[in-house]
This record gives C-alpha cells, sequence and structure tokens, in this order.
C-alpha cells in the first residue's frame, strides 16, 4: 500500500464518519420531534 493510497483510506474514513454523525444527529432530532408528537396526541 502506497502512501497516496493511505490517504484516500484515511479521507474516506472521515467522510463516513461525519456522514454517520450527521445521520446520528438527524435521528436525535426525530426521536425528539417524533416524541413531542406523542404528548401533543396525549394531551387531546
Amino acid at each position: 500500500m502506497t502512501f497516496e493510497d493511505q490517504c484516500r483510506n484515511i479521507s474516506t474514513l472521515f467522510s463516513l464518519t461525519d456522514i454517520a454523525g450527521q445521520y446520528i444527529q438527524t435521528r436525535s432530532t426525530l426521536d425528539t420531534s417524533s416524541n413531542n408528537l406523542f404528548k401533543n396526541i396525549e394531551r387531546l
């Protein structure tokens, strides 16, 4: 494996972790909004 290959792998890894981080943030936001939705339905 050359140095260029290693650099390419590292940048791929970083973009994957970035995507995963965004996904986790979106999931938690969706979870809180759906929880609020259920609370509002219970109040009705």
